[in-house]
């Protein structure tokens, strides 16, 4: 395992868009056991906290939930959009759809203050420089909001039935 995340800490060109599903595969044999999207979900977590710098988003199952009911809202078509190509996880359409939701969100000034607020009370630092930008903070942030999101529609669902 640590051999993988040293090799993609050095991998200069290495794009979370479309190289996720490859870092994902590279995987199995450390975490056998794992489904293809359980080996999805620890790619991205640790090419979010190797790579702080890039534009990773974590691939959970409340994180999805709230990004398929997202984007059939924005889509305008009531049917959850699925983040699945041929079979097999579509990360990079999660990305791409997780980069226009993001892109939202930092437009809206309750979270650029809550963004604010969260990189004040933590400090990353080493030798008085930051180990992560303002970016990865939102990222972050981001995140959890979709987590909470995705538990909430699940509460709905589960309460509808």
């Amino acid at each position: 395992m640590a051999t993988l995340i040293n090799e993609l800490s050095k991998d200069s060109e290495f794009d979370p868009a479309s190289g996720m599903t490859k870092f994902a595969a590279s995987l199995s044999g450390a975490i056998s056991s794992a489904n293809a999207g359980q080996r999805t979900s620890a790619a991205s977590k640790f090419a979010m906290f190797t790579r702080p710098a890039m534009p990773v988003f974590i691939w959970d199952r409340l994180a999805l939930t709230a990004m398929k009911v997202r984007t059939a809202d924005n889509q305008g078509s009531g049917r959850p959009r699925r983040f699945r190509s041929g079979g097999s996880h579509d990360y990079a359409a999660f990305h791409a759809a997780c980069m226009d939701e993001f892109k939202a969100e930092r437009a809206k000034d309750s979270f650029r203050t809550a963004v604010q607020d969260f990189t004040e009370f933590v400090s990353f630092t080493r030798d008085g420089v930051s180990l992560a930008d303002q970016g990865y903070f939102e990222r972050r942030l981001f995140d959890k909001l979709l987590v909470c999101e995705g538990e909430r529609v699940e509460e709905l669902l589960l309460a509808a039935r």
